[in-house]
């Protein structure tokens, strides 16, 4: 989990992380102080800190994410009915992920995402800068549907309003087995996809669930999954290239300072060991 996830959660307000890390850099930087940094931040030395040019004070306590209830949470559970259609849960109703449908009260706040070049520059740029880039491109496309899937294979579905509500709605920011986004027409399933910027789930992770989707009788004659799919494996098995070079070249060096620092009576044994055997 990243840090500006961290801060949301335990935030008793659940601030947009984004924006508690911008103050958490100021808090970190402050020498002087021996507050922690909610006390710092809301009743300490930082509380009349107003970073206008990063995150305004307004901003910062106008953006707060929501977190369901235990009940709130029920509205937003889907079921599976005997025709293999999605439909909620609290009334029966076919599921429908059409923006003219919603009808929450939460007000949008507009996310800022960080610019990339995509996957094409893999070699230039890392895994999260691609990773954001497929989020950006996403939302702009209208994918606002999100879901996730807790460890026990409930979904949830709702309507992501960025810095309001987002995936770590769902369940409180606990732990969960696949988010992303999603898409059904009259309660059938029509896409997926594993982009969340909370739950950077595994693939194989998705995999599971989309398993489950199946053995549970879910309709997927029409499903679609995402091609982001097929990008986030290739950063899987990029990042574990990546991670089996590096821990090569340690051991290499690790060898090498042990060679390098051989004790005098070890150092005479290795260079006997290297003479070539005398001839009988």
């Amino acid at each position: 989990m990243g840090l500006e996830y961290f801060l949301e959660l335990v935030d008793h307000k659940h601030r947009h992380g984004s924006n508690l890390r911008k103050y958490h850099a100021h808090w970190q930087r402050d020498t002087n102080t021996n507050q922690n940094f909610f006390y710092w931040l809301d009743h300490g030395d930082g509380k009349d800190l107003d970073l206008v040019d990063e995150c305004s004070r307004a901003r910062l306590e106008q953006m707060q994410v929501r977190y369901l209830s235990r009940e709130e949470r029920l509205n937003y559970l889907v079921r599976v009915d005997a025709e293999g259609l999605l439909v909620w849960a609290k009334n029966g109703e076919r599921v429908w992920t059409k923006d003219e449908l919603y009808k929450d009260s939460e007000q949008y706040i507009d996310l800022a995402f960080h610019h990339a070049r995509g996957p094409a520059k893999l070699k230039y740029v890392n895994a999260n800068i691609i990773f954001n880039q497929l989020m950006r491109r996403s939302l702009q496309k209208g994918h606002k549907w999100i879901f996730v899937c807790d460890r026990a294979f409930r979904l949830y579905i709702g309507y992501k309003q960025a810095g309001a509500f987002q995936h770590s709605s769902f369940l409180h920011g606990s732990r969960v087995l696949a988010a992303g986004q999603i898409k059904v027409k009259r309660g059938q399933l029509r896409r997926l996809s594993p982009l969340s910027g909370h739950y950077r789930c595994k693939t194989a992770n998705f995999r599971a669930f989309v398993d489950s989707l199946r053995e549970n009788g879910v309709d997927m004659s029409r499903l679609s999954i995402s091609r982001s799919y097929a990008i986030l494996v290739g950063l899987e098995a990029y990042a574990h290239t990546k991670h089996t070079v590096q821990a090569a070249g340690r051991a290499v060096e690790g060898q090498k300072e042990r060679l390098l620092h051989l004790h005098p009576d070890r150092m005479k044994e290795e260079q006997q060991r290297d003479q070539p055997a005398k001839s009988r």
